[in-house]
């Protein structure tokens, strides 16, 4: 081979090698902002940042939402009995209880690097706050 392939092929490397680097350094998320949504109602805004437990618990008619053992809202339950947990701690928010059936939302994490919603089937969403204020998904 010629010297000026090897050089191409150095440069090429070299290109993705920054392109890849470049995507990992300025990949993190600005927004520390997410959302509590229970039965698609806007409960609270969760930061990141704050150390904190929300419990949400039900009866068959109202549905409890718990900061740090403090009612923070009261909302119509529509029958359903929920129980879950969310953990905020050292920069990750975590659904670490649910009474949902495949419990698929407990092994969910949001953190710096992850960002995609927790969902749990009872209604129970802790999603991203977007610009516009479109929630990302909803049962």
């Amino acid at each position: 081979m010629k010297k000026s392939n090897f050089i191409v092929c150095g440069i090429i490397i070299l290109f993705i090698v920054l392109f890849y680097t470049s995507i990992f350094v300025f990949k993190k998320n600005s927004n520390n902002n997410y959302q509590l949504i229970v039965n698609n109602q806007i409960i609270d805004i969760i930061n990141i940042n704050e150390n904190c437990i929300y419990n949400v618990e039900s009866n068959e008619e109202i549905i409890f939402i718990y900061k740090n053992k403090q009612l923070i809202s009261k909302i119509d339950s529509n029958n359903k009995i929920i129980k879950n947990t969310i953990l905020v701690e050292n920069k990750t928010i975590k659904m670490i209880e649910a009474n949902c059936k495949g419990k698929d939302c407990t092994y969910m994490i949001i953190d710096e690097n992850r960002n995609l919603p927790i969902i749990c089937t009872n209604g129970v969403i802790v999603s991203i706050i977007r610009e516009n204020n479109d929630v990302d998904i909803n049962i």
